[in-house]
């Protein structure tokens, strides 16, 4: 028979190995939910529907005249795209754009993080030195950094869709007035936009020389993901990379994206 000693002596030992052993259960659970959570932030994988686009409606909609205020008779009054955002901060404090893309990318089936975008893949240059239609201008980790337009985010997403031997197009409808973008959305497609951040108004802010080109940057320059529209409550909604789904007064919003030049690019 075990002496009081020795019974007491196992007793502390198993409560011991007991307790070591609910720690290392509850440190791999916590682990396993923190991965599950890191990595849900970037994957995003929504259902999307075959387009009806033929290339003479893509034609349609890039040539569309349109005024800012004419409701486009070929939509419902309404529609949104289902999408869960990505948001910027705090990896890139400056890289909405590109957030933006992953945001598209990871919509279209593609599991796309937006660092990775941001650091192997989108054309980078030093501010004073570049234009911000073949450069990002400085870096999208960097909060002092400015940013870049379409045919920089056009490049990107190129370069990226390829290595994933994809066969995902980027367009560039670029140019079209906001409510021709509306067919778009109706037929299930994300736009990326140009606007402002909290729809504030838009200014020259510096000037410099590229090969004999006078480039001018704007203040508050923002981009977005376009995923709905409401004719009758006047609004649309946005997969903001700042503040995630928002909506903004379709007026204003009209009047920012023509201020950002019209920019405008879809991937499907």
């Amino acid at each position: 028979m075990l002496s009081k000693e020795i019974r007491s002596f196992f007793r502390t030992l198993f409560l011991l190995l007991f307790c070591i052993t609910l720690t290392i259960a509850g440190f791999c659970l916590y682990t396993k939910y923190y991965d599950k959570k890191e990595n849900s932030k970037d994957a995003i994988i929504t259902p999307v529907e075959d387009s009806t686009l033929s290339d003479a409606d893509v034609e349609a909609i890039i040539n569309s005249y349109l005024s800012d205020n004419t409701r486009n008779p070929n939509v419902p009054p309404s529609h949104q795209i289902a999408m869960k955002p990505i948001l910027q901060n705090p990896e890139l404090p400056s890289g909405c754009e590109v957030t933006s893309l992953a945001m598209i990318l990871n919509h279209m089936g593609l599991n796309t993080d937006k660092c990775i975008l941001a650091d192997k893949y989108l054309p980078k240059g030093e501010i004073g030195t570049v234009s911000m239609k073949e450069f990002f201008i400085g870096d999208p980790r960097e909060e002092a950094s400015y940013g870049c337009y379409a045919p920089v985010i056009i490049t990107c997403a190129t370069n990226y869709i390829k290595s994933c031997n994809s066969d995902l197009k980027v367009h560039d409808f670029s140019g079209a007035k906001l409510s021709a973008l509306f067919t778009l959305i109706a037929d299930n497609k994300p736009v990326i936009v140009w606007t402002t951040i909290n729809m504030l108004e838009s200014e020259p802010t510096k000037t410099w020389t590229v090969n004999g080109e006078i480039v001018t940057w704007y203040s508050q320059e923002h981009c977005v993901v376009l995923i709905g529209y409401d004719y009758d409550a006047n609004t649309v909604t946005v997969a903001d990379p700042l503040y995630g789904i928002k909506e903004y007064d379709l007026t204003t919003f009209t009047d920012r994206y023509n201020q950002m030049f019209q920019q405008a690019v879809c991937i499907y």
